[in-house]
């Protein structure tokens, strides 16, 4: 990992990198669900960071920054409580059980040192 993670996302409802692999882990995860009937850990899934360069319209990347001169990158990202990556066992899942499918547009502002 070469950036930190999106505080967007309740340290609560993060799947630890750590456990990033171990399907019996978020099958767990799945099956506790959570007052909203979504499931209870989240993963950030193809984060991307953008400079914020002269060249974006200078009342778009105003509005993105709220004027502020130190964010030079805007990082976006999709956080999920499901996915279709490789593993078999979370495909099947999908749409079965208590919990339902939720996904999350995560946007991080981001300074000279990311």
């Amino acid at each position: 990992m070469i950036h930190p993670f999106s505080e967007s996302i309740p340290p609560s409802r993060r799947i630890p990198y750590h456990q990033a692999r171990n399907a019996t882990y978020m099958l767990q995860r799945r099956d506790e669900g959570s007052w909203d009937g979504s499931q209870t850990a989240l993963a950030e899934y193809n984060p991307t960071i953008v400079p914020l360069t002269d060249e974006w319209d200078a009342d778009l990347k105003n509005a993105i920054t709220g004027g502020d001169p130190n964010v030079r990158y805007i990082q976006t990202a999709r956080a999920s409580n499901l996915h279709q990556c490789g593993n078999v066992v979370m495909r099947k899942q999908r749409g079965s059980g208590a919990a339902r499918e939720h996904s999350y547009l995560v946007l991080t502002l981001l300074d000279q040192d990311l």
